[in-house]
């Protein structure tokens, strides 16, 4: 067993954070391994060129480990100015780490306000992997939230829609998809049959979509259907009870 291996200890971080949702330890891991990443390739002889070369493989490994240490000191820790320090260095050492940049952007977008960067990390996202669904999403939320772009969100939602995701897990996506171009279709258009047709596809992809229930209970309740919004608040109150989700308000965004 190698125990300086680098995978190995980014893996057992995931599976510590998310099989057994112990965010001190998956911490500690990550941070272990990029301790002992930073002085690897070191020492007598060692050549310039094997140093090299050497680190320009294990950059992109690097990379996401301090990018999962990005997204677990903002999400478990709350620690924003941590979670953009690591994720920061992510992208420093691989310019082109799809989901660092995508999560850089969502961290500058809601803990610093700072739009500009987050649209610029989004679009850099898409440039280093055009199939990154999340940074899809987001800049599309952020086109239609702070840029009044609504032409510019639903061609992120529809593109994402075009895609094939195999072997991305697409039922969530194209659920996400499907929702957000509904918001935006009845937000920017006033398109309520394409709004209702667009959270009917997302709950025919993901039926405990929550808030997809919740937006198609409000368009039903407005045009007099009032039978079938009953129906869709129940379904709403059962996902989100089921989720443990306190009361909230909740216009629309990415779920």
């Amino acid at each position: 067993l190698n125990p300086q291996h680098l995978a190995a200890r980014n893996n057992l971080a995931l599976l510590l954070a998310s099989a057994r949702a112990d965010a001190a330890a998956a911490e500690a891991a990550l941070r272990v391994a990029v301790r002992e990443e930073s002085g690897r390739v070191q020492g007598e002889g060692v050549t310039s060129e094997v140093a090299a070369a050497s680190a320009a493989m294990d950059n992109a490994g690097l990379a996401s480990v301090h990018c999962n240490l990005g997204l677990l000191l903002h999400a478990a820790r709350g620690d924003a100015d941590g979670a953009e320090a690591a994720l920061r260095r992510a992208v420093e050492l691989d310019p082109h780490h799809s989901r660092a940049l995508c999560s850089l952007g969502a961290l500058l977008k809601t803990a610093r306000c700072d739009y500009d960067g987050a649209e610029a990390c989004y679009r850099s996202a898409l440039q280093a992997d055009d199939a990154n669904t999340s940074a899809r999403l987001n800049l599309g939320v952020l086109l239609a939230e702070v840029r009044g772009d609504g032409h510019g969100a639903v061609e992120c939602y529809q593109s994402i829609l075009r895609l094939d995701l195999h072997p991305y897990p697409g039922r969530r996506v194209y659920a996400n998809a499907h929702y957000n171009l509904g918001l935006a279709l009845k937000q920017h258009w006033g398109d309520l049959i394409g709004a209702e047709l667009a959270y009917r596809r997302a709950l025919s992809s993901d039926r405990d979509h929550a808030s997809a229930h919740w937006n198609l209970s409000l368009l039903l309740e407005a045009r007099g259907d009032v039978r079938g919004a009953e129906a869709e608040a129940a379904e709403f109150l059962r996902c989100h009870h089921a989720q443990g989700g306190p009361e909230r308000d909740l216009k629309g965004t990415v779920a």
